[in-house]
């Protein structure tokens, strides 16, 4: 071998070790990049609060009061200071929420944000549920884990229009999420008997169609997969109902002492809870698009 290829081999073996030299930076680096993300991963999920919240007297779910009391736990990350707002019939109602990490359960007393209250927030619907529940964690992440969102902004302050603005988009990325999952989990095999949940429900097939009577008023509706309860309500009808007929998905003649029941669609199952003045209260989070004909019968 002559000089000049000696140095040529040389420098090709330094050419090629600086090579390898970088690789293995680049891929140590990466490597702590991962590991730092998986920790920081662990670290989030570790500290991230799950609050369960919900009402803690089904009778305060049917008709606004002064105070809503809900139950709470945390089997999550601490809460060092949050708000939960609910929803009873058409008002709000809001509570400060501070927690332990896993917490057992304990009582929160709700009260009505003051008025006014915007009625294009109002659109009719009798439902009583939690709407947010907004969290702060120990390392001052924002969570709405109603929804189980992180938040980069701080809740607008009660009552404000922004506030109401804020509300408004949680509770409809809310329903948009849980009616996503009705449908993934119809799309799978085995995960329900009879025909799977129809794709096209919408925020309109809330509305509740009536027409009768004094004596017999007709109920029409199409149940949506949500939490909570919905009141079923005949408009500008006070009278308590002396029987409720089901006529679809299955024929029921039921009264108060029947009460809860079970009726069961090709969407799932819902709830009859309580007959009420003017109508009757469900829950339907285990049903979607099932069409319901209902018939109330009052007294003369």
């Amino acid at each position: 071998m002559s000089t000049d290829q000696a140095v040529l081999l040389v420098g090709a073996v330094a050419a090629l070790l600086a090579a390898l030299g970088i690789y293995q930076g680049v891929r140590s680096r990466n490597i702590a990049q991962r590991s730092d993300k998986a920790a920081e991963h662990r670290w989030h999920s570790a500290i991230r609060p799950r609050p369960k919240v919900g009402f803690a007297d089904p009778s305060q779910m049917f008709a606004p009061g002064p105070v809503v009391t809900i139950n709470a736990s945390n089997q999550g990350g601490a809460i060092t200071s949050g708000l939960v707002v609910a929803h009873v019939r058409d008002r709000l109602y809001i509570g400060a929420i501070a927690m332990p990490a896993q917490a057992p359960t304990m009582s929160i007393a709700l009260l009505p944000i003051a008025e006014p209250f915007p009625q294009s927030y109002w659109n009719g619907n009798m439902v009583s549920e939690i709407v947010a529940i907004y969290a702060v964690d120990v390392d001052g992440g924002m969570w709405e884990c109603r929804n189980e969102v992180a938040l980069d902004t701080t809740m607008p302050g009660p009552g404000t229009p922004a506030f109401f603005t804020w509300l408004e988009k949680i509770r409809a990325r809310g329903q948009a999420r849980e009616l996503a999952i009705s449908q993934a989990s119809q799309r799978q095999p085995n995960s329900t008997i009879g025909k799977p949940n129809p794709q096209d429900v919408t925020e309109e097939d809330l509305v509740v169609r009536s027409r009768g009577s004094q004596f017999v008023t007709q109920l029409m509706f199409k149940t949506f997969a949500r939490p909570g309860v919905r009141h079923i309500m005949s408009r500008g009808e006070h009278r308590i109902p002396s029987r409720l007929d089901i006529k679809r998905p299955e024929e029921r003649t039921i009264r108060s002492t029947d009460l809860p029941i079970t009726i069961s669609g090709e969407h799932g199952a819902f709830a009859i809870l309580a007959i009420v003045p003017g109508g009757f209260v469900i829950r339907e989070e285990n049903s979607a698009g099932e069409e319901i004909d209902a018939w109330l019968y009052f007294e003369s």
